[in-house]
């Protein structure tokens, strides 16, 4: 994958990444896409706070969201 840094790793002024506002906001095809693209997510999917997409999609009880982002947790082989 990419390493170069690109706006889709960039955090905001409270740490948290595009992904964790798809994870809360978005559809399952923006996040399917963006998880496509060559870019490198592992370094940028917890915020400050350790606070990961995943939780963010959990709060709002996005089911397809949790499971879509699981798998890709566990295909990055982190811990959840």
């Amino acid at each position: 994958k990419n390493q170069e840094p690109t706006c889709l790793q960039a955090l905001d002024e409270h740490g948290f990444s595009i992904m964790h506002y798809v994870a809360r906001d978005s559809t399952l095809d923006v996040a399917e896409y963006l998880c496509s693209l060559d870019v490198d997510f592992d370094s940028h999917l917890s915020n400050k706070n350790g606070q990961r997409p995943i939780h963010w999609a959990a709060v709002k009880g996005r089911i397809e969201m949790i499971n879509f982002l699981s798998k890709l947790l566990i295909d990055l082989d982190l811990d959840l």
